[in-house]
């Protein structure tokens, strides 16, 4: 459990009517008082229904006849204008429409629950929610800090219920993501600072293979986890894809860690010659070449002049990547499923 996702997850377990535990049972109920406090009314139990990711919906609950937005953010910088009055909007259509997650079209309340790292961020893009005054809809702001803090108070000493434990976990990987998000910015310069000198590295190395290529250019998303490197060989053209990620994020010397990058070149039918004569010939020694890397573990699938899948490339020789590869080691690796797929097809 890595970003958003993971911490959503987490919610999601506390909150699933499929578990019957000790813990789920008092999470729930201090849930509900803390939403109820906010007009959130008439709830009784649990949640019927829990979704996760539905509809670029972080959380969706069914709860009575309430429908629950949550609205995750582990990250100040996440924070978005405008994006909880356009998924409120949204679920407000489509309930009047159809049914939703068993609650009758046209019977919904909804209920958008704004979760943010502290109490002091999102402040602006929650009140700028403007509930519908013909509804008797409901919108909460609540703090991960105050979610664990219900979680603390329930753990015990020896906590030997795999539910719990598992729990408690999940609970003190948000702890850590959350901190690590809110590290002072110069440290994000340090890591831009590193990815810009792989940039120049990968740069060179192209223009030294085909002349007619633009320098790289950064482009940074709005995801800390990962960076795409990019450079166009002629506008509109061609472009390159280079994602840097790292995996076992729990280590703590950078040359063990493994960089999967993810390369996707399409060569459009405007490009240069040489450009589309370098991309059609290209074998795996010379993209690890190109980047940098060994070669151990590469895999180019080719498809109309496509390059795609770098998967686990291990054996980082490049110190410039090294220390890019340490700068990551402060996020936990969101793309761990994308490792654990390569794993499985390097073992067949």
């Amino acid at each position: 459990m890595a970003n958003e996702t993971g911490a959503s997850a987490l919610l999601a377990t506390l909150l699933d009517p499929a578990f019957d535990n000790a813990l789920k049972t008092a999470f729930v109920s201090q849930f509900r008082r803390a939403i109820e406090e906010d007009g959130v009314d008439s709830l009784h139990g649990g949640p019927s229904h829990v979704v996760c990711e539905q509809d670029l919906l972080d959380l969706l609950l069914a709860w009575g006849d309430w429908l629950i937005v949550v609205e995750n953010k582990v990250a100040a910088g996440a924070i978005t204008r405008e994006q909880l009055n356009k998924y409120y909007r949204r679920l407000v259509r489509k309930s009047q429409r159809q049914e939703v997650l068993g609650v009758p079209a046209g019977q919904a309340r909804i209920a958008v629950v704004y979760l943010t790292p502290t109490s002091g961020v999102g402040g602006t893009e929650f009140a700028s929610l403007a509930l519908d005054p013909a509804r008797r809809d409901a919108k909460v702001h609540l703090a991960w800090p105050d979610l664990l803090g219900w979680l603390e108070e329930q753990e015990t000493g020896d906590c030997k219920d795999l539910y719990a434990s598992l729990i408690a976990c999940g609970a003190e990987r948000v702890r850590t993501i959350i901190a690590s998000r809110s590290t002072p910015k110069t440290v994000d310069d340090e890591n831009q600072r590193g990815i810009v000198a792989l940039v120049d590295q990968v740069r060179g190395n192209i223009n030294s293979l085909v002349g007619d290529a633009r320098p790289l250019k950064l482009k940074v998303w709005p995801s800390p986890e990962a960076r795409w490197l990019y450079t166009d060989l002629a506008e509109g053209d061609a472009n390159v894809n280079l994602r840097v990620l790292a995996a076992g994020s729990d280590c703590t010397n950078a040359e063990q860690l493994d960089l999967a990058v993810e390369l996707d070149f399409k060569v459009a039918d405007k490009a240069p010659q040489a450009v589309k004569e370098w991309f059609a010939r290209a074998d795996y020694p010379a993209w690890a070449a190109l980047l940098g890397l060994a070669m151990k573990s590469v895999e180019v699938e080719g498809k109309r002049m496509s390059f795609t899948n770098y998967r686990q490339l291990q054996g980082v020789q490049s110190e410039v990547a090294v220390t890019l590869a340490a700068s990551f080691m402060r996020f936990v690796c969101v793309f761990e499923y994308l490792l654990s797929q390569s794993r499985s097809v390097d073992a067949q």
